[in-house]
């Protein structure tokens, strides 16, 4: 039998109610069950743009084998040809200790394709890993007692561990398939690999990170908690090792930097160093919620609760026209909380997270608009300075003690009504005039864009927002050759993922760390 790709396979919701999704397929495409042999869903996303008329709709792409061409009528039906290539080139007994400098996402699967090519790379975190992580975390969310180097922000996984677990990405790379097939292995759901927005929730995602490391010490990588890298060994324009914690010294002549966009002493670092990198724009704002069941009865109308549809999730954009100012969602966590994203003492930044269930109360998002130098300066570190200031003032307005200052989307917007949605960022609220926290031009683009969310949702102004969201992504780049992907100037040296300003997210930071292990594998 002949294997068959069927696009555009359109299911009402209301048919998945009682029957499989294998069942409900095959009936659709009319094919005999019996005959219908490996059926594999390769693509599915959602379709609720006409609810209110025709109802929703999933919208499947599957492949199956079957005995003959099964009739088009209005699905697309081609022969399906998979051509994976390898793509990896395993070469072993290599005897280089790379050292990686963070465990995120890009220094994880850098750490565990050399591993896999005979490469014995040394992991350094500054952060704790997962267990003693989460019990950190906690501390400072019930008694604001904050670690500055094992938060939201740093240890095993990254910032992603305790994010929403969003996985999807724009990206074109065949490695991408690489890095969704490995965290299948290590526990996440199949689903992942054709869903259109696939997340895994921070309580999944930590197990999964749990059993990524295992892997990459299976293939003989170590690791290094508690291992701030203090400085970077050079000589003659090329890396020669790093200093950990001020005193101990590891040399090799493959340091690879994965580190966060909050790795700012290390940014300062390198740049007394003279590495090559350049200020960057970004995006900040404040973290918005709402009621999540009003989010979905805005997304699904009546269908808000069926049982086969979760949390709905948005994405919102608006230029403003009196700022000249692009603003948008980002990092929309249905059914989740606002967590605390400080690094630094004196500092309050704002995140989103939800767990794979994604049943908390409220639904959040952070609402932020683009930022570049016309904003903050054109000195190299203009950007973290400004985003630090932001950080301090907001600790300040709310009180000093890590809680965040918060405040209705009625008051802000200085209009009559009532908000009845209680913030979840721990380790509290004061509420503030949020008016006063950014630059007027930056608030004014962010106001104007609220009131045009209502046209789209309109219970949006029933909301409230938190400040402040600073850490949307990395405010320099650390330049590289396109080639070779090291440091422009320092031989040796592999900028990497998010920090580095190449990525944005989990699956295009761990897409870069492969490229970047490959990269080293051949020079």
């Amino acid at each position: 039998m002949r294997k068959y790709l069927i696009e555009n396979i359109k299911i009402n919701i209301e048919s998945l109610t009682h029957s499989g999704e294998r069942e409900v397929i095959i009936n659709k495409l009319k094919l005999t069950e019996q005959k219908v042999k490996d059926l594999k869903i390769i693509r599915k996303s959602l379709d609720a743009r006409k609810r209110n008329t025709d109802g929703i709709f999933y919208v499947y792409s599957v492949v199956l084998s079957y005995p003959t061409k099964p009739k088009a009528r209005s699905f697309k039906v081609s022969v399906y040809e998979n051509k994976k290539e390898n793509l990896i080139n395993y070469n072993k007994n290599k005897e280089i200790k790379p050292i990686i400098v963070g465990s995120g996402p890009s220094g994880l699967f850098a750490a565990l394709y050399l591993a896999k090519m005979g490469y014995k790379p040394i992991i350094f975190e500054r952060g704790e890993e997962i267990k003693d992580r989460v019990g950190t975390v906690k501390d400072f969310f019930d008694n604001a007692v904050l670690d500055e180097n094992s938060n939201v922000q740093f240890g095993l996984g990254g910032a992603g561990t305790f994010s929403d677990g969003k996985i999807n990405s724009r990206i074109k790379s065949p490695l991408k398939n690489e890095v969704l097939d490995t965290f299948i292995s290590c526990g996440a759901p199949r689903e992942i690999k054709y869903l259109n927005k696939p997340h895994l929730g921070t309580d999944k995602l930590r197990t999964i990170v749990d059993d990524l490391k295992a892997l990459i010490e299976y293939y003989g990588g170590e690791f290094k908690f508690s291992s701030t890298i203090t400085d970077i060994i050079v000589e003659n324009d090329k890396v020669k090792g790093v200093v950990v914690n001020d005193k101990e010294e590891f040399l090799s002549d493959v340091v690879i930097m994965g580190i966060g966009n909050g790795a700012r002493d290390t940014f300062k670092m390198l740049h007394k160093h003279n590495v090559s990198m350049v200020s960057k724009s970004f995006a900040l704002g404040f973290r918005v919620e709402h009621l999540r069941e009003d989010i979905d009865r805005c997304c699904y109308s009546d269908y808000a609760g069926h049982k086969v549809l979760g949390a709905a999730d948005y994405n919102l954009t608006y230029h403003d026209e009196e700022t000249k100012k692009g603003v948008y969602s980002f990092c929309n966590c249905p059914g989740g909380v606002v967590v605390a994203g400080a690094s630094s003492k004196g500092q309050v930044v704002t995140n989103g997270m939800s767990f794979r269930s994604r049943n908390m109360i409220n639904t959040n998002s952070a609402i932020v608009v683009n930022v570049n130098e016309n904003d903050y300066g054109n000195d190299l570190f203009s950007g973290i300075r400004f985003q630090e200031d932001l950080e301090r003032k907001a600790y300040e307005m709310g009180g000093s003690d890590y809680k965040a200052p918060y405040m209705s989307i009625y008051d802000f917007l200085g209009l009559k009504g009532k908000t009845n949605v209680k913030p979840s960022y721990l380790p509290g609220v004061k509420e503030c005039d949020l008016n006063q926290l950014l630059p007027e031009n930056l608030n004014n683009a962010i106001k104007n864009s609220l009131i045009s969310f209502n046209n789209f949702f309109e219970t949006f102004y029933n909301g409230i927002i938190t400040g402040v969201e600073t850490r949307t992504s990395s405010p320099v780049r650390i330049l590289r050759d396109k080639n070779t992907l090291e440091s422009e100037n320092i031989k040796g040296l592999y900028p990497i993922g998010e920090g580095a300003g190449y990525a944005g997210g989990i699956l295009s930071s761990a897409v870069d760390g492969i490229k970047a292990a490959l990269a080293i594998n051949e020079n």
